[in-house]
């Protein structure tokens, strides 16, 4: 492991080790270093978005969008770590990322669950979308249900609130906010965003939206521009 993913797994380390490392002289790195270190990995996966769709640059129309939240479940083995930074906002790993690309035709939407503590994408899925199939796109508060075999176990763990909020071998999410791509045949990306209930289990913070919110804007303007005459370069 390289020195900047040890100190990642530093970041999400929990207290009571922290006495020992700062005997030896060891400190979390700042809010502010992770949003940067974050920021790098995302760029790379979007050439690795490119690489796994089999997409040539020269076919993008735009620089692409990309979304990110929590995930919860489906995490293909990583560990789970989350923190409210002294910023109040909350990070985590994995992370949901969804990148979307737009090509002449179709978007080209490429997810993967980002291992911050290896740096590795997991679950990676690749599906293509053609403009004139999509119906609806935008961000919503919906009701969901997790089972607690597909929940990371050590979610559970960190967050003992949401283990107790789980009946019947289910938690229920009463206002997820999820960002939603619909297609005129009934196909789907579905991206949870936050949830208010993981986020009180944290004692409080913010988890951003902004990222969905742009996104949103940028496809929907996309799709206008596509029924309405041809994508300017």
């Amino acid at each position: 492991m390289d020195e900047k993913r040890r100190k990642i797994k530093r970041y999400f380390r929990r207290f009571p080790l922290w006495p020992l490392w700062t005997m030896f002289g060891l400190t979390r790195p700042k809010d502010a270093q992770m949003d940067l270190w974050l920021q790098g990995d995302l760029s790379d996966l979007e050439s690795r978005a490119l690489l796994k769709g089999g997409i040539d640059p020269d076919e993008i129309l735009r620089d692409p969008v990309t979304l990110t939240g929590p995930r919860f479940s489906w995490t293909g083995g990583a560990d789970f770590g989350v923190r409210r930074g002294w910023d109040d906002k909350i990070r985590f790993t994995p992370v949901n990322v969804t990148i979307v690309n737009f090509l002449e035709h179709q978007l080209m939407i490429y997810q993967c669950a980002l291992d911050m503590l290896t740096g590795n994408p997991l679950n990676e899925s690749v599906k293509q979308y053609f403009y004139n199939h999509v119906v609806s796109v935008g961000t919503e508060e919906y009701c969901m249900t997790l089972r607690r075999e597909d929940l990371n176990s050590k979610l559970l763990n960190r967050l003992p609130d949401i283990n107790n909020a789980i009946q019947d071998g289910k938690l229920q999410l009463n206002s997820a906010k999820m960002f939603e791509l619909r297609t005129a045949g009934g196909n789907s990306v579905k991206v949870v965003l936050k949830d208010p209930r993981i986020m009180e289990c944290l004692g409080g913070g913010t988890i951003s939206t902004t990222l969905a919110d742009d996104a949103v804007q940028v496809i929907r303007k996309m799709l206008e521009q596509k029924i309405s005459g041809p994508v300017p370069a």
